[in-house]
């Protein structure tokens, strides 16, 4: 088997994985998350085309963190409110929809710049927005690990680095969100309403943590 075939069997089981997890969480009345786990493995699942040019943030991570979401939720682990766990899950279903878009769009894109530019510069400059976009969403994917790791240091009886962690959440995605609206893809509400959350936790300012 080849190494690619591999990484897609390895992928398809964890998708697989989330879902039966999702399954279990909605038939134990955990709707919410149920529903948003199986939600994000069944969206992720969907083709997904090869960016030309730039890195490509690794949803790998992402999706490891919705399966220790589903297993927080399945042992039932007390410790930061709900609010909090709430826009963590929900941060990381939107930054792998995003993921996918932007993956989409980054395509189109860079088959259009080549058509149109003839020099190295112009290329850049067209593609500008989208390297953008590419870089806020690592950005924005490291917050939220650092950000859930915060959360799993709060249910061991240690908040401290959560406001911090918070503030950083709140720029990150606010960088995410009008790198979105510049490549013309459209803000999800969702992304609104985790900004507005984190903000409300967000006591200390942020410092690089993420």
């Amino acid at each position: 088997m080849s190494e690619r075939m591999q990484e897609a069997a390895l992928a398809a089981a964890q998708l697989l994985g989330l879902v039966i997890a999702g399954i279990v969480l909605y038939q134990m009345g955990q709707t919410e998350v149920g529903s948003l786990v199986i939600g994000a493995a069944l969206g992720h699942a969907a083709p997904r085309r090869a960016r030309g040019g730039g890195g490509v943030p690794p949803v790998a991570p992402l999706l490891m963190l919705l399966g220790a979401i589903a297993l927080g939720a399945l042992s039932g682990c007390d410790g930061p409110p709900d609010a909090a766990r709430r826009s963590v899950e929900v941060a990381t279903v939107v930054l792998l929809d995003a993921d996918r878009d932007a993956a989409v769009r980054y395509t189109a894109a860079a088959e259009a710049a080549i058509e149109r530019s003839t020099t190295l510069a112009e290329y850049r400059a067209a593609m500008s927005p989208h390297d953008a976009l590419e870089q806020a969403l690592r950005v924005s994917q490291s917050t939220i690990l650092a950000a859930d790791a915060a959360l799993d240091a709060w249910r061991a009886g240690g908040a401290e680095r959560w406001p911090q962690l918070a503030a950083c959440v709140v720029v990150a995605l606010a960088d995410l969100r009008s790198a979105l609206a510049a490549v013309g893809l459209p803000t999800p509400p969702e992304l609104d309403a985790v900004i507005t959350t984190a903000r409300s936790f967000a006591l200390d300012a942020c410092e690089g943590e993420a």
